[in-house]
């Protein structure tokens, strides 16, 4: 199978790119990495847009936490993953245009996987490959649609998480499920190590699904609409309601004995 995986780098996706590439060596043809915050703007752009919507905090904490993640060496850096497993890292600041589809056809896929991606992928992209393109998300959907919906668990109050592999179409988290993963949330449990948990599973649903996507035997389950929610950026006001509920956003973590290492062990 000739699998192209487009990625939006941290340490969590890399973390599932590392299990793929390990679990399916020499099928993954090419990695395709989001260089843009939001698809075709420049970070001054980006940084804007956040300042606008409220989201800037949110952004430079996740800054902050893969500066520490990388201190402590958890998850291989993207270029590293890919030099390591000689597949070809190609940066895109808008995979929809059509110089990225004809390179995208180039490859000649059977299977795209996207990966914490953050550009909504056109229909026109995902009708390149053979057998069609997969999303792992990190929420039973559809329950928490959109961003960073670990954060959004937590912050909510909410008993119960999971993880989500669905075919993709033209929306965002809103293709046929084809399998899902319950992740308990515990009293002990931060933003980062809910995250992480998640990415585990989710890297675990995928390594399932693909045997049965080749055989054809993988299973498509239309989503419930009526019983879906959205989430986005988290503010500062969210933040701040996060902290005083007694949940903590955790990447200190990452800097203790214990914290996983860059294959998912724990330390």
């Amino acid at each position: 199978m000739r699998i192209v995986v487009a990625i939006y780098e941290s340490a969590f996706a890399n973390h599932i790119l590392g299990r793929l590439l390990a679990a399916r060596p020499g099928e993954v043809a090419a990695v395709l990495r989001a260089d843009s915050v939001f698809p075709g703007e420049s970070l001054a752009a980006s940084v804007w847009r956040l300042l606008r919507q409220g989201g800037l905090s949110f952004a430079l904490l996740k800054t902050l936490e893969t500066w520490i993640l990388r201190l402590r060496g958890v998850g291989l850096p993207l270029d590293r993953l890919c030099r390591e497993s000689d597949v070809p890292l190609i940066p895109v600041d808008d995979i929809n245009t059509p110089s990225n589809q004809a390179h995208l056809a180039a490859v000649a896929p059977d299977l795209l996987v996207s990966l914490h991606f953050n550009h909504r992928i056109r229909r026109a992209c995902l009708e390149i490959p053979r057998l069609g393109a997969l999303n792992v998300h990190g929420a039973l959907l559809p329950r928490n649609r959109g961003l960073f919906p670990y954060f959004w668990a937590l912050a909510r109050g909410e008993g119960e998480h999971g993880s989500t592999l669905h075919w993709m179409d033209d929306d965002f988290d809103t293709g046929d499920v084809i399998l899902q993963a319950q992740v308990p949330i515990s009293d002990q449990d931060t933003v980062f190590s809910l995250q992480w948990r998640t990415a585990e599973r989710g890297a675990d649903l995928l390594l399932e699904a693909l045997p049965q996507i080749e055989a054809g035997l993988s299973k498509r389950e239309a989503q419930m609409d009526e019983m879906a929610t959205h989430v986005s950026w988290p503010r500062l006001r969210d933040i701040l309601r996060l902290y005083a509920s007694g949940r903590r956003y955790g990447f200190w973590r990452a800097l203790t004995p214990g914290a996983p290492d860059d294959r998912g062990r724990q330390g």
